[in-house]
């Protein structure tokens, strides 16, 4: 009987250490799987559960490994900073909540303070309003706020706003929410709750700023609360000193009104106008221009278009095919200034720039042309060059 216990046992180690072996050839990238070698088998099973987080429908899996790599210290073994019980609980402690097992959430959202990510309490506090123990929520948030943790502010705004905690204070719920958007501008719960503080302020044009802020980075319900009444106000003096940087962001050189290093357009782009990730980076292309230049470049493509942002201009590289010219063409080149100008209803002046610009094109003849023009105050110059042999287009909008 002893024999057949221990030829079972043995058993079924090799089938789970098979299973391992298996899920790590398949979900690991094979320039990572080398990290492990000589290492113990602990590196194996982070490693598996760490890029198992990729697949959504493999989330009991992940979950699996990660807590076997915890429970077996694998921060001594790895040397990746995922692996640090400072992050490792964390990630642990967000994936027993997205799974509903919320006792075990919290438990490794406590663990990851103890570590030393003092943040994860907010986390815990959120965690404890699922539950319904509103008394522990509140606490947890209130102590995160006093230390000044930006991700207690998003919950503890809005529970004070909706009176989950008993205690009504529509000011101060706003007022949390307005520390959460100032640590992150782009944020679509933060740009809501905003527009949600606007509306009962009766401010109707930060209102539809904020709203509109979050509509572009795809919040259906921001689309839907934009309705009738909003369409026909003009937000767009607060979009440019936004991304003009006048008190959303450190400016250079504020008195030439100088982009602060295209940070602030690259995550309009990013954020606001990349949700569905259509657009990619071209990394190689900035280090080039870097390097020639140390110039500060970021540059997207997507197709046969580049989007090029420089210092002071927005750039748009494209070759016109007589598809792009009524579909994809049409695309980019709103894309180009609603990046910079995102609400068009006070810029009928940008909008003409765009038909002239469509008109020449559709003549079929080679042009380059600049116009000049102001939108609130702030002086711009819209440049159109095209080649009608090789049918390549290069749009520029600078201060």
């Amino acid at each position: 009987m002893k024999n057949i216990l221990i030829i079972t046992i043995l058993f079924l180690t090799i089938v789970v250490s098979q299973a391992n072996e298996t899920d790590f050839n398949l979900y690991v990238p094979k320039n990572i799987q080398k990290k492990c070698n000589g290492l113990d088998d602990i590196c194996k099973t982070f490693y598996t559960g760490y890029y198992l987080l990729d697949y959504r429908y493999k989330a009991s899996l992940s979950l699996k490994y990660l807590v076997e790599s915890y429970e077996k210290n694998a921060s001594k073994v790895v040397e990746n900073m995922e692996a640090k019980n400072y992050y490792l609980s964390e990630t642990i402690a967000r994936l027993y909540e997205g799974t509903g097992h919320y006792d075990s959430a919290i438990k490794f959202y406590k663990l990851s303070t103890k570590a030393g990510n003092e943040r994860a309490i907010c986390y815990e506090g959120s965690v404890y309003m699922k539950q319904g123990q509103i008394k522990k929520a509140f606490k947890a948030l209130k102590e995160g706020a006093s230390k000044h943790y930006v991700e207690c502010y998003l919950d503890l705004g809005r529970y004070y706003f909706n009176d989950e905690f008993g205690v009504k204070n529509k000011m101060l719920g706003g007022e949390y929410w307005k520390l959460s958007y100032e640590d992150d501008s782009y944020g679509i719960a933060e740009n809501y709750n905003m527009g949600v503080y606007s509306e009962y302020k009766k401010d109707d044009v930060k209102n539809k700023y904020y709203t509109l802020k979050a509509a572009k980075m795809g919040d259906k319900d921001a689309l839907r609360f934009l309705g009738a009444h909003l369409k026909n106000i003009s937000t767009t003096k607060l979009f440019l000193e936004e991304a003009l940087g006048s008190h959303f962001w450190n400016v250079r050189e504020r008195n030439n009104r100088e982009f602060s290093n295209n940070y602030d357009l690259y995550y309009r782009l990013k954020k606001m106008f990349n949700h569905d990730a259509r657009w990619v980076e071209d990394h190689d292309y900035e280090d080039k221009r870097w390097n020639e230049n140390q110039d500060n470049v970021v540059k997207f493509d997507k197709g046969l278009s580049s989007l090029v942002f420089e210092s002071k201009k927005i750039i748009l590289q494209t070759k016109v095919t007589s598809r792009s010219r009524n579909e994809i063409f049409s695309k980019d080149i709103e894309l180009l200034y609603k990046i910079l100008f995102v609400d068009l209803s006070g810029v009928q002046n940008v909008v003409d720039l765009h038909h002239e610009l469509v008109g020449r094109i559709l003549q079929k003849k080679s042009f380059e042309y600049s116009r000049e023009f102001s939108v609130d105050g702030y002086g711009f110059v819209w440049y159109g060059k095209y080649d009608a042999k090789s049918k390549e287009l290069l749009v520029r909008v600078a201060i």
